[in-house]
């Protein structure tokens, strides 16, 4: 037992400092949401290309505030990217009930019927 315990002592010690994995959290959510905007495959793989090179531009059908939030997401440098925290104050979230949320009592910020109908209207 002592060994074991001193093993794992040394495993803590040489261990690796935390990371703060949120900017990364924060880049995936709008690649997540890039792809549930995207009208096909070949739309989504464009879009996420211009999200790599720092070119992407929302399209038309996609609100102000929602572009904005993405914009401020999709930043390629971590340091300039936003935080959850200042997400979570974005006019896109505005009325959000953040306590609701975290308690699971809340409305989901995105109307996924409405995204759905948006879809059917451009699509179908």
């Amino acid at each position: 037992r002592a060994r074991a315990a001193r093993a794992l002592k040394r495993c803590r010690r040489s261990a690796a400092p935390a990371v703060d994995s949120r900017p990364i959290d924060v880049w995936a959510l709008g690649i997540t949401l890039l792809r549930l905007l995207s009208l096909d495959e070949v739309d989504c793989r464009a879009a996420v290309d211009a999200a790599h090179s720092g070119t992407w531009a929302p399209p038309a059908y996609v609100g102000p505030e929602l572009a904005g939030l993405l914009r401020c997401m999709l930043q390629a440098d971590p340091a300039a990217r936003i935080t959850t925290r200042a997400m979570m104050r974005h006019p896109y979230f505005e009325g959000v009930d953040w306590r609701s949320v975290r308690a699971r009592r809340g409305e989901m910020a995105l109307d996924l019927a409405d995204m759905a109908a948006l879809y059917r209207r451009n699509h179908l």
